[in-house]
This record gives C-alpha cells, structure tokens and sequence, in this order.
C-alpha cells in the first residue's frame, strides 16, 4: 500500500499528468506514450492510496506528542524496529551503519573516517526557524549569495555569538545562521566549529576549512560544502573501536504517506480540514507550532499551502533519497536544480569569526571542478541506449 500511494503520487505530478512537453512524443502507430490531458482525478486517487495506509491503524509517528523531538527523531534513525511500540517504519533497509558512518563521521575524529556526505546550502536554507517560519524564501535572480530573508522568521546571517547546542549542550561562537533553527535542522546539519560527540569521547573544534583538521588540502576526505550530514549518526556509539552499530534505512515511512496524503488532497480540495490536521502532526512531532498559527494566510490557498508542503517534505525526508524524484515529478528541478552548488567558503584558511569561511559560494570539487549544475528540459527522463532503439525500434525520450 505504501508502493501504491508513492506510485500514484507521482502519476498524479505534472511530469505524468497532461504534461505538454511530452505531446509530441508517439509511438510507431501515432499514439501517445504519455498521458496528454491533466486529470484532476489522479489526485484523488492518489489521496485515498495514502489514506489507505493511514486508516490500517498499524503505523504512527515517533514521539508524535512533540514534547521531546530532539530524543524522539535520534530515536527513529538510530533504532532498528519499533521505538516505544510505535511503528514509523514501513519497510527499511537493515544493514550495518559502517558505510554512513564512515561517510558522516569528520576525518579528525576517527583513525578511518571520510566526512564527505555535504549537505547543500540550498538545504541549510531550507530549515524552519524555532518559531516555525522558513527563514529563506528565496534568492535574488536565483543566486544563492544573496537570500531573500522573511523580516518575520527573526533569522541574521550577520556576525556570532554564544549559542549552546540544543542536542549536545556544547556552549560555542556561533554564526548567526545556525541559531534557533528548528529541531530538525540540528539533527540533520553538523557545521564547521562544533565539537564531534562519540560515547564518553569528545573531539573539539572540527575544521573544514583549507588545511583545517577536516578540510582540503591535506587530504581528498572533506565535505565540499562545509557541512556534514548528521542524520542516522549516533553519538552514544564509541565507533573509535569499529563499531558502527546498525542502520534502519527508510525505504517507506508513515511520515511520508502523510505528506503524501496532504498534498494530494490540496491539489484537488485545498479546503480539507485533513490538510493541516495531518500535516501538523509533522510539524507537532519536529517541535514547531501548527502551519495555521504561523502562517494563517495559507490554510485554504492552494498554491500557498502547495508551496509550505514541498517545504516540509524537503526538510522532513532530507537524506531519504526523495528529493530527487520530487524536484523531477513536480517538474521543478529547471530551477531547483539547474544552479550552483554553494556551500561554506571551505578556501578560506580558518574559520574564525566573521572571516573569510562563513561565506557562500560556489563549490569546488577535487581537480577544481566547480558546482555548476546544469538541468534542461531532457533531463527529466533518460535516453533509451541506442542498443535499445535499434533492437526494438522503439521512440526516443524527449530531447535526446
């Protein structure tokens, strides 16, 4: 059922719901390969698959009463099976957690640790703040370096100051862009500076930057972005000793089906009361107020509340591996995903205060490479290997 409602999720987007681009693409006999008219029903459809799994009964959200998200999401991604008698997970990928980890863990705090999975400045950006409003709501002329900041969300990209970490209490100069963020940003987003935390060992002021402890220049292990990703990593695991414990991999989970679910049902009947009912039960179990409170003028306004959701499904599923699929479906990875990627200055040669580090830019791979990532029209689908064409005589994917 949870395949059903994914499955029906993506049927019902724009790239397979009466997508103009694919008009023109017929099969020997004239007959379209796609389907050429938008069908409002395919939302309908897809609402009741989601809802089929919701009213099993069987599956729920850890710490879905919000009091303690910081303890409840370490728990889902850190725990094989149930948590508390709850079932968040609907099917998962049991395996050991050396390769994540390994991958996650900052190379000065481990004799073997390759620190390179950097999550996007883009990503960073898209985080709520503590008060539930998303500090970023876009960019001027699509250029990272220069966010459009919501005067309301009480977010600074300017200067530093004394913050203490919600997760692990270490008291540090902080940029002003990590401070009160939700939850989810602190469970997900590991910065330059902090200290990494592994059972009773801590390791102090991990460095990202040119030469730094866990940066480039003396080896090909670093993020390039500045950041590392955190989620599935759990610090009560001394991993100094080979022990990486198990990893839980969502496959399908219930957070998801709801956010399934909401966005169907806003596509075709904006009005549902189910649409902030369900997701609200997201945003109660990540620590933030209801979508209603925070932003009153979206209950109701489909493109507004179609906007909110595509936000929480980016933060709530981040790592997943969803994104991908998502930005492609809604047809929106033309502008999501046709720019830069930016991250820290990881060129700079510390990262003290206010410096040169705490900068967006553009990303630099190994061999100079830069982030520029480029997404056109044909890129939605794959071609169809010429091997393929010539044995089958089948048609082309568009663009190629």
């Amino acid at each position: 059922l949870a395949i059903r409602s994914r499955v029906y999720l993506y049927s019902a987007r724009k790239l397979f719901n009466g997508n103009d681009l694919y008009k023109g693409v017929i099969d020997k006999y004239g007959n379209p390969l796609f389907p050429t008219v938008y069908d409002e029903k395919k939302w309908e459809t897809a609402a009741q698959a989601a809802k089929d799994v919701i009213d099993m009964n069987i599956y729920g959200l850890v710490g879905a009463d919000g009091t303690d998200p910081y303890g409840s999401l370490h728990d889902l991604y850190t725990t094989v099976g149930p948590v508390n008698s709850v079932t968040e997970m609907i099917f998962s990928r049991i395996v050991s957690a050396y390769n994540w980890g390994i991958a996650a863990t900052p190379r000065m705090a481990r004799s073997r640790a390759y620190g390179s999975f950097g999550p996007t400045q883009k990503l960073v950006d898209a985080f709520a703040m503590a008060n539930g409003r998303y500090p970023i709501t876009g960019y001027t002329d699509g250029d990272q370096a220069r966010p459009i900041i919501d005067p309301d969300a009480g977010y600074s990209e300017s200067g530093f100051s004394k913050f203490k970490h919600p997760i692990y209490g270490d008291e540090l100069e902080t940029f002003k862009m990590y401070q009160n963020r939700e939850p989810r940003f602190y469970v997900n987003v590991f910065w330059s500076g902090m200290t990494w935390h592994g059972a009773n060992k801590k390791t102090a002021n991990v460095q990202f930057y040119f030469n730094g402890n866990s940066g480039p220049g003396k080896s090909h292990n670093y993020p390039p972005t500045g950041y590392l990703a955190h989620k599935f990593t759990n610090p009560s695991i001394d991993t100094s000793t080979g022990n990486y414990g198990y990893l839980d991999f969502p496959v399908f989970r219930y957070a998801e089906i709801l956010l399934n679910y909401v966005e169907a049902l806003n596509e075709y009947d904006p009005s549902n009361a189910d649409i902030t009912l369900y997701l609200n039960m997201i945003r109660k179990r990540a620590g933030v107020p209801d979508i209603e409170e925070v932003y009153p003028d979206a209950a109701g306004d489909q493109a507004k509340m179609r906007e909110l959701i595509r936000r929480e499904r980016q933060v709530e599923l981040c790592f997943e591996n969803l994104r991908y699929f998502d930005t492609r479906t809604w047809m929106t990875a033309e502008t999501d995903n046709n720019m830069p990627v930016y991250g820290m200055n990881i060129s700079a040669k510390d990262h003290k205060a206010n410096g040169e580090f705490w900068q967006r830019v553009i990303c630099k791979y190994d061999g100079g490479r830069d982030g520029n990532r480029v997404f056109t029209k044909r890129c939605y689908l794959f071609p169809i290997s010429q091997e393929e064409l010539d044995r089958v005589k089948c048609t082309q994917n568009y663009g190629w």
